[in-house]
């Protein structure tokens, strides 16, 4: 066997990493095993410009929906919001609530084309989410 020198290939550098072991007897679902993985991941980015919000002070959605992307859309002048249903079992009247006025809140597929409008109240709309499930909302202000 030859080796092939490919320096620039290599590591050579100190590379840090945190883990969570997290013991329990019961399932995942009943642990909530994916929130708790979740705490452990790098802070949400927006806009790739590394500024952090809290994002709770702009909307609230349930606890049991895992925020999988907030940005801007590649094609409309709208806000994208990603969530998925991480379980097994079927999320009734789930509720996704903004803190500011929005004109449109639309479902749209993951290619980003509207689908639907949501009728909503308040700057509130509630839906159900089938298992594992990726919801995306088109928000327009």
């Amino acid at each position: 066997m030859s080796l092939i020198d490919v320096p620039e290939a290599q590591c050579n550098r100190i590379i840090e990493y945190s883990y969570a072991i997290l013991p329990h007897t019961a399932n995942i679902e009943s642990r909530n095993i994916v929130t708790e993985q979740l705490k452990h991941q790098v802070p949400i980015l927006l806009n790739q410009s590394f500024a952090e919000i809290d994002l709770k002070s702009v909307f609230k959605i349930n606890n049991e929906l895992t925020l999988s992307a907030l940005k801007q859309s590649e094609k409309d002048n709208l806000i994208i919001l990603r969530v998925y249903n991480p379980t097994r079992k079927m999320l009734e009247n789930c509720e996704l609530s903004l803190s500011i006025s929005a004109r449109n809140i639309y479902r749209m597929n993951l290619n980003e084309e509207i689908i639907s409008t949501f009728d909503f109240n308040k700057n509130k709309i509630v839906f159900n989410v089938s298992p594992f499930q990726i919801i995306t909302f088109g928000i327009e202000f």
